[in-house]
């Protein structure tokens, strides 16, 4: 089985992906592509710049270009069950869709919830007051076709988890959806 997580920043994507590791499941980031080009590049890691990168990653090299390289990583090591996050843009999300078993979950929270949890997790310079992160948001959810579109993503999604309560409830939702899951593998086998 293979879950792709899809979510503005601060839903709780990384705290879901942890958990169904918790269960198993290999992950992958997309980002962590994205990480890897900007060391070789030797290109700072903050919030603006791995963006930008990505945005000119997908430009040159095709919109599947980060999801490729996250799969191919997995993959080599035979895994099953995998968990796959940052999925940013549709091109990424039409590759995953060509693998057996896959579906998409958006993770979401109130907007200024996930500014706090942004603020709690990222660099302060990156996040910034809550304008800022209202225009990263923005900046994220582009048209443009080269670059993110997280709401064009999510619209998409198979499942929608809300994350706005305890972390206790997060993992119950999660459980349910995986339960629902494995059921409709077991009745199409």
């Amino acid at each position: 089985m293979i879950i792709g997580i899809t979510g503005l920043s601060g839903a709780g994507k990384d705290t879901v992906a942890e958990y169904l590791e918790q269960k198993g499941f290999a992950h992958a980031s997309l980002s962590d592509v994205i990480r890897e080009e900007a060391e070789n590049q030797g290109i700072e890691f903050t919030r603006e710049n791995l963006i930008r990168l990505g945005n000119e990653l997908r430009k040159a090299r095709g919109g599947e270009y980060l999801a490729k390289g996250a799969v191919e990583k997995v993959q080599a090591s035979g895994v099953k069950n995998l968990v796959l996050t940052s999925i940013r843009h549709p091109a990424e999300l039409e590759f995953f869709r060509k693998l057996p078993d896959f579906k998409l979950w958006e993770v979401s929270a109130p907007q200024d919830l996930r500014w706090q949890r942004a603020k709690n997790k990222l660099n302060s310079e990156d996040v910034g007051d809550f304008e800022d992160f209202k225009k990263w948001e923005s900046f994220e959810n582009s048209k443009n076709e080269n670059r993110q579109q997280l709401s064009a993503v999510g619209s998409k999604a198979d499942a929608e988890i809300i994350n706005d309560k305890s972390l206790a409830e997060l993992h119950r939702v999660v459980d349910e959806l995986l339960e629902e899951e494995i059921y409709k593998l077991n009745q199409e086998k």
